[in-house]
């Protein structure tokens, strides 16, 4: 089967910041799409995100880092509700309410979690060494979308380096996703 996917980079990285590569390799042989986005800014990432969603096939993967992740749902749930996808999959998406990091412009709408009722699957990743997106950051997550599978990643960094992903490898083949045997 043929999968497509949608990378979005996390803020101040290029297009395969990491833990792309770990992802890539989990999807071998999938199309990863990877547009490269300038600085972090709200209106800018939005428009350039809402763009290529639009030209995503409904049963493409949708996946983000940190800045792009949490920039992935603002879009999903407010300029493109309802979109459908097969699964997505957050590394370390900063929450930015005010019980996070208090950035108004760049947090989701309190109606996020009915937005991506499309959306098969909802994973978010954090990892418990984290130091630039606290793991607490994955209870603020769980709360505003309770269907979501919010998981810590034991003695994982913010780029993932020294975790092996086997929780996005699980939740792939949950999801129908991937071989198990690959």
């Amino acid at each position: 089967d043929h999968v497509t996917a949608l990378w979005l980079h996390g803020a101040g990285a290029g297009a395969q910041d990491a833990p792309f590569d770990k992802v890539r390799a989990l999807l071998e042989g999938s199309e990863i799409i990877a547009p490269q986005f300038g600085e972090p800014e709200a209106t800018a990432w939005g428009d350039a995100i809402a763009d290529v969603l639009d030209a995503l096939p409904p049963e493409a993967l949708l996946i983000g880092h940190s800045f792009g992740a949490s920039m992935l749902l603002k879009v999903l749930a407010e300029r493109r509700p309802h979109r459908p996808a097969p699964a997505l999959f957050g590394f370390a998406p900063p929450w930015w309410g005010p019980e996070g990091w208090g950035h108004e412009s760049f947090h989701v709408p309190d109606d996020a979690a009915s937005a991506l009722d499309r959306v098969g699957a909802l994973h978010f990743y954090h990892g418990t060494a984290d130091d630039v997106v606290e793991p607490a950051h994955s209870a603020l997550y769980a709360r505003a979308f309770p269907r979501a599978r919010c998981q810590l990643v034991d003695g994982a960094d913010h780029v993932f380096a020294g975790a092996e992903l086997s929780d996005f490898a699980a939740d792939l083949t949950r999801a129908g996703l991937r071989d198990p045997t690959i």
